[in-house]
């Protein structure tokens, strides 16, 4: 996994890895979680309520937040856990009320190719 945070490539920052190190990532959810997904092939990011987020800080009354789900596994940025999918949503309070699969935008897919400009690939449809 932490190769491929640190296979990220962000201006500004020597490594992705940093945002974790100084918690960059805590509070930032959205932000984050669309960053690490270019590191992976047929993602899709979730967003939805946390039960236990709610009132906190770093979210708003009914725990706002967002995640990437690949694979029937939740990676959680902001909490840096991966959770299986049913027993996030079973036991742990994620409450799912969003489901976006990037490939189908062909914007982020010439993104995730490293430059605007190069040819991307097809979208792939799917169905939720």
């Amino acid at each position: 996994m932490w190769n491929l945070i640190d296979a990220q490539n962000i201006r500004v920052i020597n490594s992705f890895e940093d945002i974790f190190a100084t918690g960059f990532n805590i509070g930032r959810c959205t932000t984050v979680t669309k960053q690490f997904s270019y590191s992976f092939d047929h993602i899709l990011i979730c967003g939805g309520d946390v039960v236990f987020l709610e009132n906190t800080k770093n979210s708003d009354e009914k725990g706002k937040h967002t995640w990437m789900l690949k694979d029937g596994v939740i990676y959680d940025t902001s909490l840096m856990l991966l959770i299986d999918e049913n027993y996030a949503y079973e036991f742990l309070g994620y409450k799912e009320l969003k489901r976006d699969n990037p490939s189908e935008d062909r914007i982020y897919n010439c993104a995730a190719a490293g430059a605007i400009g190069v040819r991307a690939p097809p979208a792939i449809k799917t169905t939720n």
